[in-house]
């Protein structure tokens, strides 16, 4: 037997899917939580989707952050604001860096090379290369985002090692490279790690 709703139901029921479709218009507050995204549609940020991460006052991620604002990188996610806790960020579509073509891939290499070499002259090593750290914004650009395990160098020297330590991508480097810890050289060899299996 037919479950039949009432007027009134239907119209509670359109209600809500009206309001769930409405939700995605226009720019909003979203962020993660138990690794769901949830959405706020009373926050905008010039008409564009954000998402807010929580930052540590003066830590490692927050001071990247600050130091990329503005930055003219076309694949680095872009920044809207960042404050002393938190920062703002575009919202990237991810996991879609699974597609078997070698062009696509050699594309992304490419792209992610060019990001490598920006971070580097402005005094960010990476590190953390991983393709769930790639993905895509509506602009349709790759775009590299997740600075937590990244590193900050002045005159060679890491800056932020002891932030470093919970890092399993760059505490691998250490134990296959040795004694060697330059820093960069530490990036460009987890760089090459990631693209390792591509053609």
């Amino acid at each position: 037997m037919k479950k039949r709703f009432s007027k009134k139901r239907l119209t509670k029921k359109k209600r809500r899917q009206n309001k769930k479709r409405m939700s995605r218009v226009g720019g909003q507050r979203v962020w993660m939580y138990n690794g769901k995204l949830f959405f706020n549609n009373n926050e905008y940020f010039n008409g564009k989707d954000f998402f807010e991460k929580p930052t540590s006052p003066g830590g490692t991620e927050n001071t990247i952050y600050g130091k990329l604002f503005g930055h003219m990188q076309p694949n680095i996610v872009s920044i809207y604001e960042v404050t002393g806790n938190s920062v703002k960020i575009e919202v990237l579509t991810t996991n879609i860096l699974l597609k078997s073509d070698p062009n696509y891939f050699n594309i992304v290499k490419t792209k992610m090379r060019e990001v490598k070499d920006y971070l580097q002259n402005n005094g960010i090593v990476y590190f953390d290369w991983k393709l769930d750290n790639i993905g895509i914004g509506s602009d349709g650009e790759l775009k590299l985002f997740d600075f937590d395990c990244s590193g900050i160098i002045n005159g060679g020297k890491l800056l932020n090692g002891k932030d470093l330590n919970g890092c399993w991508s760059y505490q691998q480097a250490l134990r296959q490279l040795g004694n060697f810890t330059d820093p960069i050289n530490i990036d460009d060899y987890l760089f090459e790690q990631c693209f390792a299996g591509f053609p």
